[in-house]
């Protein structure tokens, strides 16, 4: 996870046990919280990946198929 993702993660936490009845932060709004940022990187590291692929194969097809003619 990244320094941002991080954040993130810790702010949610703050703000779960603000919006809890006490004002505490249990155990179980750690592990739902941390479940749901994991689930969020996981999906984002997924679409890298695809956006990755993606340009890849566009370079490969592009690439070939684009080449600068030389003059004589």
């Amino acid at each position: 996870m990244s320094g941002r993702e991080l954040s993130k993660l810790v702010i949610g936490w703050q703000a779960s046990a603000y919006a809890s009845e006490d004002g505490v932060l249990t155990s179980e709004m750690i592990d739902r919280n941390t479940r749901d940022a994991l689930a969020q990187h996981e999906h984002k590291m997924e679409w890298l990946e695809r956006e990755q692929l993606a340009a890849r194969n566009k370079e490969v097809m592009f690439g070939t198929t684009l080449k600068r003619e030389t003059a004589v």
